[in-house]
């Protein structure tokens, strides 16, 4: 399942297989679903932030990744995904076959990864090193 659009879905569309699909504009719990029904997410476009890893973790689904920009901060080798270094097909493939040879990673370690960049994690850290701050200029 290929899932965004972009200016080459007419090409991919053409060179597709018939056991894959691609799709757009997914709903919040159609996308719920598709991550929580995935084996892993494979991440090979550039992200500034790195969400989608999160949002595949969330759901306790490890991720494949291009080793660049956000995923960097929100992907970390043998915890929650496995990196490849280029956005080439046997780049991408040697990644999964590495993945799918690798039974370490497991649903619960990657939600947990996930969760410490959620809201309230982020507030309670916030909260910390404000507090931490008010002690230390305190006379």
């Amino acid at each position: 399942l290929v899932i965004g659009r972009g200016p080459e879905k007419r090409r991919l569309l053409e060179m597709a297989p018939a056991n894959v699909r691609l799709v757009e504009r997914l709903s919040d719990a159609q996308m719920r679903w598709a991550y929580g029904h995935a084996t892993a997410l494979v991440a090979a476009s550039h992200e500034d932030f790195g969400l989608t890893p999160l949002e595949a973790g969330a759901q306790g689904v490890p991720t494949i990744a291009l080793r660049a920009g956000g995923y960097l901060d929100t992907v970390q080798d043998g915890v929650n995904g496995t990196f490849f270094d280029s956005p080439e097909p046997t780049s991408i493939r040697r990644a999964i076959e590495q993945h799918s040879q690798a039974d370490h990673l497991n649903a619960h370690a990657i939600r947990m990864y996930a969760g410490k960049f959620s809201e309230a994690h982020f507030h309670a850290e916030l909260r910390a090193n404000i507090d931490d701050v008010r002690r230390s200029t305190t006379p």
